[in-house]
């Protein structure tokens, strides 16, 4: 004699709620600052500030500045990528 089964149900299971992580700007790495050896030059890439640049370079925004005023003009805060600084 065969018996039929009826089809067993268990209880859904409960996933642990999805955790948020804040996104993270990739670092960048410190070899690469295209860096001219005889001048000193530095290319701006997107998402450079003045400020950035000079702590790379061991130095502060007010000289990067005052050396590249000419280049970047009466706002220290508008540098755009492909410019070229002096350090």
């Amino acid at each position: 004699m065969t018996t039929k089964s009826a089809p067993v149900k268990s209880a859904p299971a409960k996933s642990a709620p999805a955790k948020s992580v804040p996104a993270r700007t990739p670092e960048r790495s410190a070899g690469h600052t295209d860096r001219s050896a005889a001048r000193g030059a530095y290319t701006v890439r997107e998402g450079d500030t003045l400020s950035a640049i000079a702590a790379r370079h061991g130095t502060t925004w007010q000289r990067v500045y005052a050396a590249n005023k000419k280049a970047i003009g009466d706002d220290p805060n508008l540098i755009v990528p492909g410019q070229r600084l002096a350090l």
